[in-house]
C-alpha cells in the first residue's frame, strides 16, 4: 500500500480566530424532528452557482472552532455553513444541553445529530447561489462518523475532510463507515502525536484494490498537539486546497 507517499508534513504556529466579515448573514434552521439549530452562512463571493462546504464540529464544541477555515474556504470560492449542532453552542437549550448530559443520552443525541446535517443540507440546496450537487463535509473529532454515514447517503457529497478522527466512543463505526465510502476523496488532518493511528485508520477502512490512496486519500500530519490542532495556522489552507482539488472543475 502505497500509503505513506501521500503523508504531508505542516509546521505551523497558533492562529486565533478570525473575525467574521460583511459577506456572512446569521441563519437558523429547523430539523424534520423540530430542533432549531443555529449558525452562520459565508455567502459566494462571485455570481453564479458556488459549490458548497458544511462544516461540523466535534462534542461539546462549537461552531467557533471554525472561524479560521471557513473564511479560508469562503476566499477560495465556496459557500460555506457553519452551524452549532443539536445541544451545542447556540442550539443548546434549557432542556436540550449535551454538556449536561449522561453518557448514555449523549450517545443517543449524537446519533440523531444526522439529521441536523440532512436539515443543513436541504437549507443549501434551496439557495439559487448554491451548486446543489457539489457538497463537500468538513468534520471534526467525533462528528467525523457523522460526516461518513452522510456521506454514504448523500450522492450530491463530492470528498470529505475528517480533522483528528478517532474509532472510539462516539464514533466506534467510524472504519466500517469508511469502507462504505470507499472511493470517495477523503483527508484525514491528525496531530503530529496521532500520525500512526490515522495511518492504522486509513489502512482500515481503505482497500488498495478499490481507492488509489495517492490520488483520492491524504493525510496531512500537523505539528499542533491535542486542542490545539484547530489553530494550527496551516489548516485552513490545507482543508480549502484538499476541496478544491477534488470538488471545483472547469464547469463549476
Amino acid at each position: 500500500m502505497r500509503l505513506l507517499a501521500s503523508l504531508t508534513v505542516l509546521v505551523g504556529l497558533a492562529m486565533p480566530a478570525l473575525a467574521a466579515g460583511p459577506e456572512v448573514e446569521s441563519m437558523r434552521v429547523e430539523t424534520k424532528d423540530k430542533f432549531i439549530l443555529k449558525g452562520e452562512f459565508w455567502k459566494p463571493r462571485k455570481k453564479g452557482r458556488a459549490p458548497a462546504a458544511l462544516l461540523v464540529h466535534d462534542t461539546t464544541k462549537d461552531r467557533s472552532e471554525y472561524a479560521a477555515v471557513a473564511e479560508n474556504l469562503h476566499k477560495r470560492g465556496f459557500a460555506v455553513l457553519s452551524v452549532d449542532l443539536r445541544g451545542h453552542g447556540e442550539s443548546a437549550t434549557e432542556e436540550f444541553n449535551f454538556s449536561k448530559m449522561d453518557k448514555e443520552k449523549q450517545g443517543v443525541a449524537w446519533t440523531l445529530a444526522i439529521r441536523d446535517l440532512e436539515a443543513c443540507t436541504a437549507w443549501l440546496r434551496k439557495r439559487e447561489d448554491v451548486h446543489s450537487s457539489n457538497l463537500s463535509l468538513v468534520a471534526q473529532g467525533s462528528a467525523s462518523i457523522l460526516a461518513a454515514r452522510y456521506a454514504e447517503r448523500d450522492e450530491n457529497v463530492r470528498c470529505v475532510a475528517l480533522i483528528a478522527p478517532a474509532e472510539s466512543g462516539l464514533a466506534k463505526d467510524l472504519t466500517r463507515t469508511l469502507k462504505k465510502i470507499a472511493g470517495m476523496p477523503t483527508l484525514v488532518v491528525t496531530e503530529k502525536d496521532g500520525r500512526q493511528d490515522a495511518v492504522r485508520l486509513v489502512e482500515a477502512s481503505f482497500d488498495e484494490d478499490e481507492v488509489e490512496l495517492d490520488e483520492l486519500v491524504e493525510i496531512s500530519v500537523m505539528r499542533a498537539d491535542g486542542v490545539e490542532l484547530m489553530k494550527d495556522k496551516r489548516l485552513p489552507a490545507t482543508v480549502s486546497s484538499f476541496l478544491r482539488k477534488h470538488a471545483v472543475s472547469e464547469d463549476d
